[in-house]
């Protein structure tokens, strides 16, 4: 049985029934717990291996992309945008400088025009939204 502070009792098949009910789920308590935390990561890997693949890119290639390089920033605007993840996570699988500068980076993404972006990086916003 799971509370409101996302603990629960019960096995690993307990566990992904509750998980299969997380996008039902709308309390501000569950985003916190560590079911949420769970669920928003697992969330992120998906939209991580779709960018992957979009970008035609291995696993661990977005990690050495260039610095500046936009397919990175694209990935972390869209994983930020429909995850509710810390931005540390992000941080730390896209090989960026830091929390404060992938903020920085995703924001001015996401103010730029469309028409001012990559065809493959709209597409991913298409995609992804």
């Amino acid at each position: 049985m799971q509370s409101t502070r996302g603990w629960y009792w019960g096995g690993q098949e307990f566990r992904e029934r509750l998980e299969k009910l997380i996008p039902k789920m709308k309390n501000r308590n569950y985003r916190s717990s560590a079911l949420g935390r769970d669920a928003g990561i697992a969330d992120a890997r998906k939209i991580l291996h779709r960018a992957e693949r979009h970008f035609g890119l291995g696993e661990s290639e977005v990690g050495k992309l260039p610095r500046g390089d936009l397919r990175r920033t694209a990935i972390g605007w869209a994983i930020h945008r429909q995850c509710c993840i810390p931005l540390g996570w992000i941080v730390e699988q896209l090989n960026l400088s830091s929390a404060a500068n992938a903020s920085q980076q995703i924001r001015r993404l996401a103010s730029r025009k469309p028409s001012t972006l990559p065809k493959e990086v709209r597409t991913l916003q298409k995609l992804v939204s």
